[in-house]
């Protein structure tokens, strides 16, 4: 096998190990980065090519999938009401309740508010 290719393959089993481990980041709510640099300097990467790994190995960038996984959290979040919206944006690293409502209407297209009550509703 010529040196090229050993070195093709090589690279692309070193994205996908950063790929995979990124994902397991991403998924673990203990670590609750919100930007692609809180990340990449994690995994001890440059943005710019962590960037490339990911819109390479998935189709999506970075931010979909970080933006993905904290909407995923939130909505699982919001349906137990045992904490308050305030609290579930400090836990998910926002800045303030705010820019968490802010995102997550942007992202479902209803409030934080509006989903918990609607998500209640479903259970009753």
């Amino acid at each position: 096998m010529s040196t090229h290719r050993l070195s093709l393959i090589s690279s692309y089993s070193s994205a996908e190990s950063l790929f995979q481990r990124f994902i397991k980041m991403v998924s673990d709510t203990s670590v609750s980065f919100t930007s692609v640099n809180g990340y990449a300097k994690t995994l001890n990467v440059i943005p710019k090519y962590f960037l490339s790994v990911c819109k390479r190995l998935s189709g999506k960038t970075a931010s979909e999938i970080i933006n993905e996984e904290i909407i995923k959290t939130s909505k699982i979040m919001l349906r137990d009401n045992t904490k308050s919206i305030k609290q579930i944006a400090d836990s998910l690293n926002f800045a303030n309740q705010p820019h968490f409502g802010t995102f997550f209407r942007r992202h479902v297209g209803m409030s934080s508010q509006q989903y918990r009550s609607k998500s209640s509703e479903c259970f009753y």
